[in-house]
């Protein structure tokens, strides 16, 4: 039935002119909002981690760092995924004897590891001011926090973020600040690793039973055929990477000192892949021939990590082995 439109001089109502339609707007990622139970998963296992590293040594400041980087792992993986992601990744930290004894012998780099970790938490969370804030803050316990402050900045110029240029001037303006008052001083600039071949990470990384880890990161590289999940995770990855190059080729006076910031990252993809693991092994996936394989391999693979890494064969007597071996030739 057609519609009639009333003449100029009627008093009849006109019709309302119709709203041109607006544009779809792109579907925002799924945040989960921070509970008291989450809480309580991030004390506990912080709690776990200093119970094992007094167990292993008398308690001291790199344990105290370790257990904050167990539960800044936790936050991490819950908020790039969920709570099962979370728990996955600050259990595998707050178990493994090797991490905890190489951070209660090196502080320092326990408290960059932790402050790197906290930084992707807050960039994962949404807040690149507060994420290029603790990147300065580790560039000045070590340069080559440097590294990843420049990557949040790129991250956050790409994703054009609101106020990814404030950011960038968090970052730059108190690292450029301290160095030059540290020059000014007297001190002369940081003091940067020597460059060189340090094969330490890929012998750890090479060994048969570290090496099923993997089975934990096969799961996880299905996150990143989601678009929401890809951007959460992509800083980690990122991160992660930049370790490994950072600990092959920068050599350092305590090879543990370059390796340590590498097993957090590893800890939280993990914890991602442990997270996409679980509905598997609940019994969603139709060939039980299939779900049981994948259980066993996941078994097998947080058996071996620590297993393989043993308070004898701890980062440090890798590391040290590998270099002495190096330098014999």
């Amino acid at each position: 039935m057609s519609q009639t439109v009333p003449p100029p001089d009627s008093d009849a109502p006109r019709p309302l002119p119709r709203r041109p339609p607006t544009r779809p707007t792109a579907p925002r990622a799924n945040r989960p909002r921070f509970a008291p139970l989450d809480a309580v998963w991030a004390i506990v296992l912080a709690t776990l981690s200093l119970a094992l590293s007094a167990r292993l040594h008398a308690l001291v400041g790199g344990s105290f760092a370790a257990a904050g980087i167990v539960a800044a792992l936790y936050l991490l993986g819950w908020r790039a995924r969920d709570r099962a992601a979370g728990v996955s990744a600050g259990l595998l930290a707050a178990t493994s004897i090797s991490f905890l004894s190489t951070s209660a012998y090196s502080p320092l780099s326990a408290t960059f590891a932790l402050l790197t970790v906290a930084a992707l938490f807050a960039f994962v969370a949404g807040s690149s001011l507060a994420a290029l804030a603790l990147a300065a803050a580790a560039t000045l316990v070590r340069p080559d926090g440097l590294l990843l402050g420049l990557l949040l900045m790129g991250l956050a110029l790409a994703q054009q973020r609101r106020r990814a240029i404030y950011g960038a001037a968090v970052f730059l303006v108190p690292v450029l600040a301290f160095w030059s008052a540290s020059i000014a001083s007297g001190h002369g600039p940081p003091r940067l690793p020597a460059f060189g071949v340090h094969v330490g990470p890929l012998l750890w990384l090479w060994t048969p039973a570290t090496a099923l880890l993997v089975w934990l990161l096969l799961p996880f590289s299905a996150e990143m055929s989601e678009v929401q999940r890809r951007a959460r995770w992509l800083p980690v990855v990122l991160w992660a990477g930049l370790s490994l190059v950072t600990a092959l080729f920068l050599t350092d006076t305590t090879p543990t000192g370059m390796l340590l910031p590498l097993l957090p990252p590893l800890f939280a993809l993990a914890g991602g892949g442990l997270s996409r693991l679980l509905p598997t092994l609940a019994g969603e996936f139709p060939n039980p021939t299939a779900r049981y394989t994948l259980a066993v391999l996941a078994v097998l693979a947080l058996v071996g990590l620590h297993a393989r890494l043993e308070p004898g064969q701890s980062l440090a007597a890798v590391s040290m082995s590998a270099a002495n071996g190096h330098r014999s030739r």
